[in-house]
């Protein structure tokens, strides 16, 4: 781990938050966004930082934010809000409180954890494909304890096309889905106070998240030429 830390501090210099972190918030949010902050970057900041003041302690009440993250900010629309779907979000966090994913859960892990991660920022973060991406990668060449995180499908195209990661990680050790999540979550802490000087989660799982499209998709086109 500590080579991966190593590295990340470089790369945080490299390819700084502010400028390459750049998903884009919807034009309505349930929260008013000051006009002073500018840049999806900040917004999205804002966002993780106060819109959990929304929230109950009663999941249900929250239903239409929890929505609203994951087909709005997120952009799965394939998420609808049906009876189905508000069962598995409690669902979810129940497995979060017994610290076991069930695998129906963690086959919409991308979904949930985005519910999760404005929840309790603190605590949670989401696991997405371009996460696993980087950290599978980074695992793979920088750490000498080689388990890997399951592949998440996303819909990322660059990555979808890396076909030399897939070729490396077939006949690897993974992670059980049940505990894959919350080993994650220990890695993105550590990287949280090793690397950001904070307890906060979205900062560290943006970073990873950013690197896929810049870093990893280019490390990896470079490693599968000189295999």
């Amino acid at each position: 781990m500590n080579k991966i830390l190593k590295l990340l501090n470089y790369l945080k210099e490299k390819y700084p938050l502010e400028k390459y972190y750049n998903w884009k918030i919807p034009l309505t949010t349930p929260i008013g966004i000051p006009s002073n902050v500018k840049s999806n970057y900040e917004k999205n900041v804002f966002l993780k930082e106060n819109l959990n003041n929304l929230f109950t302690v009663n999941h249900l009440e929250n239903m239409e934010y929890y929505f609203w993250i994951v087909q709005k900010w997120g952009g799965i629309h394939r998420f609808s809000k049906n009876k189905k779907n508000v069962i598995k979000i409690i669902s979810f966090f129940e497995d979060l409180d017994k610290k076991m994913i069930k695998k129906e859960n963690f086959n919409t892990i991308s979904s949930l954890s985005k519910i999760s991660s404005f929840y309790n920022p603190e605590k949670y973060a989401i696991l997405d494909s371009r996460v696993t991406t980087t950290l599978n990668w980074l695992i793979f060449k920088y750490s000498d304890k080689k388990i890997f995180f399951p592949i998440i499908q996303g819909r990322n195209k660059k990555l979808q096309n890396v076909f030399y990661l897939r070729k490396i990680l077939k006949s690897k050790d993974f992670f059980d889905k049940s505990k894959a999540y919350f080993e994650y979550i220990k890695i993105i802490k550590k990287i949280s106070k090793e690397i950001f000087s904070t307890e906060k989660l979205y900062f560290a799982e943006m970073f990873l998240f950013t690197l896929a499209d810049t870093f990893i998709i280019n490390d990896i086109k470079n490693s599968s030429t000189n295999p």
